[in-house]
């Protein structure tokens, strides 16, 4: 088996080094991909946001049987341009040779409830934010592309590299909306899910990657506190609200409950049940 994953970031270099574990040949393409040879992954040098070198990486590569996009804008990064547009350059890369199965990593952003509510794959899709609106946009884009597509939309991820830890050491951290109810899932296990679709789901089909262990803000700073070995941070100010990037209020406006068992049904197992500050 052939595997691309395109933006081969954190998600994406767990889950290429758990594909060739399983005797995959897995391509790892992003801007630079040195490194990525220790997790068994060979390395392409491409651009989603450039179309003709991301044309002539891909069409470099031998055909292939499974293509995971687990692009990430990051801070400050060009929303439309990386999903949307970088979408519709893959598809362009892969239209002369479609792989088998394209497995997309999308966010539970697309979801708009406030209420608390539970949600899942059936749910309203009504994102509050622009960027929410650009995250479904992508999805539909490559639901109707006619490449047999799984999307997996992913709760906020957590693990090394993402601790809160400096912040709360420091005392920069707040907690904004302490009774809103909030959802996670672990690195290891949100790569483990995109590995478990390469062969389940059905083209077309719609999986939340949660851990199924909503927890409000209040719960996910006394963890942290906890954790770290500091006192609980105090709740935002009105002022400190208004000091946040619109993207970011947008963000924190949500409260909704994300439920993981669709893809508990497809035998998937979590190895990281309930948040636990690393």
């Amino acid at each position: 088996m052939n595997v691309l994953i395109v933006g081969c970031g954190a998600v994406g270099t767990r889950l290429g080094a758990r594909l060739a574990e399983r005797g995959a040949r897995v391509f790892g393409l992003r801007r630079e991909p040195s490194g990525l040879e220790a997790h068994g992954i060979e390395p392409v040098a491409g651009d989603v946001t450039d179309a003709d070198g991301l044309r002539r990486a891909v069409r470099s590569l031998p055909k292939l049987t499974v293509v995971c996009n687990t692009v990430a804008a990051g801070r400050g990064g060009d929303y439309r341009a990386i999903y949307v547009g970088g979408a519709r350059h893959l598809l362009d890369a892969l239209a002369d040779r479609p792989p088998e199965r394209l497995i997309h990593a999308s966010s539970t952003g697309v979801y708009g409830q406030t209420d608390g509510s539970w949600v899942d794959e059936t749910s309203p899709t009504d994102p509050v934010g622009a960027s929410g609106r650009v995250l479904l946009e992508t999805e539909r884009l490559l639901l109707g592309s006619g490449i047999p597509t799984v999307v997996l939309r992913l709760a906020g991820l957590y693990g090394p590299g993402r601790s809160a830890q400096s912040s709360f050491r420091d005392g920069r951290a707040r907690i904004y909306g302490p009774d809103a109810w909030t959802n996670r899932i672990h690195l290891d296990d949100a790569a483990n899910a995109m590995a478990h679709l390469t062969d389940h789901g059905e083209p077309g089909e719609l999986f939340c990657g949660s851990d199924g262990d909503p927890l409000t803000r209040a719960e996910v700073a006394r963890r942290n506190a906890s954790r770290f070995g500091v006192p609980l941070p105090p709740v935002a100010t009105a002022d400190e609200w208004a000091a946040l990037s619109p993207a970011t209020r947008d963000r924190l406006t949500g409260n909704r409950r994300v439920s993981n068992r669709k893809l508990l049904e497809t035998g998937f197992r979590l190895e990281h049940p309930t948040f636990s500050p690393d």
